[in-house]
């Protein structure tokens, strides 16, 4: 066996046509890093013109990993296989992070402009590529990396003008993500990491049209948070209240036996009775699960119009959550007649 250092930095294209920081009288698109915000943890966020994403993992709990290799014949040991499936979980809480940063700069991009977003990918293993930054902030890609990406740059290179992002959202977007990982330790249940990225691929699954599937994730992420949002303001006993009610609540606190019995529904009425949620919202929490027992019970797909309403209660509950209300993941979806 031998062990082999796993590379700690890589980069992910996160739409078609995005762009960062395009100066207004050029269009020219180059690999400047046009902001850099080391994250809560360590993990170094590198964002470049041309629109990708670059994250450097060493010093980080996610990086530093040394992966085992068989070179020899014969039947491979157990300790390789058991590198293979850590490198591989590595892997998976990498992407989740990255798709979370994601959507924070997006999503904060989406509210200051009051706009959805268009044509935005969801990364897979597949899609990261090396990259390094120079010492005059330029971002560096092995060649045949770059020609990995010709397809994406020539699209980008035929239009006059992509949309950018904007300087200021980046950073916001950057400082959001960078809020949220620092708050995660005081949640009681939920990751806001997680949720957010859900989120994400929630609102991707909805812009290519695949309804059930992002109903199915918004569902989840609304419970969590809804269940996340009556711990974090302390209405059940041993939670302590990190969230500040827009007005007192003045039921009592319940106690961890009640919250539990309580349900989906009862968590619901709990927090409308306390006027946390306002009755509209209750109303579309309320379609969403049904939508959501409908898919899972009786295989009865949802429209894309419903899981559209979807990213919306989504956005409204996590911002009860979470307590940030810039940011806003949506989306369109094309279709013929």
């Amino acid at each position: 066996m031998i062990e082999q250092a796993f590379p700690d930095t890589l980069a992910i294209l996160p739409s078609e046509t995005y762009v960062f920081d395009q100066p207004a009288d050029s269009d020219r698109l180059t690999t400047r890093v046009v902001a850099s915000r080391r994250l809560a943890g360590g993990v170094t966020v590198s964002v470049v013109n041309l629109g990708l994403l670059g994250f450097d993992f060493a010093g980080s709990a996610l990086g530093g990993f040394k992966r085992l290799a068989h070179d020899g014949d014969g039947l491979i040991p157990d300790a390789v296989s058991q590198s293979r499936d850590a490198m591989l979980a590595l892997q998976a809480n990498r992407l989740r992070l990255i798709t979370f940063v994601t959507a924070c700069v997006f999503g904060v991009y989406a509210e200051r402009n009051h706009t959805s977003l268009t044509r935005m990918l969801h990364p897979t293993l597949e899609d990261i590529y090396p990259f390094a930054v120079s010492a005059d902030g330029m971002a560096l890609f092995p060649q045949t990396d770059l020609q990995r990406l010709t397809q994406w740059l020539a699209a980008r290179g035929r239009q006059r003008r992509p949309p950018s992002i904007d300087i200021v959202s980046i950073e916001e977007g950057l400082a959001l993500a960078d809020r949220l990982v620092t708050a995660s330790a005081s949640y009681a249940e939920a990751d806001p990491v997680a949720m957010i990225a859900m989120t994400y691929q929630a609102m991707v699954l909805h812009g290519r049209q695949h309804a059930g599937a992002s109903i199915a994730l918004s569902a989840v992420v609304v419970e969590a948070a809804i269940e996340e949002t009556m711990l974090g303001l302390g209405m059940v006993s041993g939670a302590p209240a990190r969230l500040t009610p827009a007005q007192p609540i003045v039921s009592p606190v319940m106690s961890r036996r009640r919250f539990k019995d309580l349900g989906f529904g009862g968590m619901i009425q709990a927090l409308a009775d306390a006027k946390v949620l306002d009755a509209y919202l209750v109303t579309r929490i309320e379609a969403l699960r049904t939508a959501r027992n409908a898919l899972m019970h009786d295989v009865q797909e949802p429209t894309p119009n419903t899981s559209g309403t979807a990213l919306t209660t989504m956005r409204d509950v996590l911002r009860l959550c979470t307590a940030e209300k810039g940011f806003e993941l949506n989306t369109g979806y094309t279709y013929r007649e």
